[in-house]
């Protein structure tokens, strides 16, 4: 990890820098050139796609198994076993499977049908056996509140007022996404 960092730093000056250098023409290219660098591999690639894309910094997204790492493979299996798919044509199977029962836009940005980042997700998720909905969330406030300093505590109150809209129903969800 020290080596990653130092390597960073010393590659990119600037953090904007590394920005610019993720930024890519398409998905594909930027997973490539994620794992050039130093401590980077295939599932930190698939993470800052999937990233880059959600946000709407890039309009393409990886939708080919030959990008899928590990465990998000292991959960594929998992899941396919689990709906009794022919370990032949399993992959093939269950993403027509997933694409006809979620056959819905992909948050955040709802501009495209849900496909396989959001599938990975779900076979990761099922594979770890630990997760529970809002886990995520959970750890990721846990985290920021016990760092203890002004910063955290702001995030926190920020969170907290995003959450009560949200809770209150006075944020509007585009309709586009139903």
């Amino acid at each position: 990890m020290e080596r990653t960092i130092r390597n960073l730093k010393d590659q990119f000056r600037f953090p904007e820098k590394l920005f610019d250098f993720l930024l890519d023409s398409n998905a594909e290219a930027t997973f490539f050139k994620v794992q050039k660098l130093t401590g980077f591999g295939d599932w930190i690639a698939w993470k800052i796609c999937d990233m880059l894309e959600s946000l709407g910094f890039q309009d393409s997204y990886l939708d080919g198994k030959e990008f899928l790492y590990e465990s998000s493979i292991e959960g594929q299996k998992q899941f396919c076993k689990y709906l009794g798919f022919d370990p032949i044509s399993q992959y093939d199977d269950l993403v027509r499977f997933m694409g006809k029962t979620f056959n819905t836009l992909a948050r955040p940005r709802c501009q495209r049908k849900k496909a396989l980042p959001e599938w990975e997700t779900c076979w990761c998720k099922y594979a770890s056996k630990t997760y529970w909905i809002g886990k995520d969330t959970h750890e990721v406030y846990e985290s920021i509140r016990s760092a203890n300093n002004g910063i955290g505590e702001q995030l926190l109150d920020s969170f907290q007022t995003v959450w009560n809209t949200f809770a209150k129903g006075t944020l509007p969800i585009p309709r586009s996404c139903h």
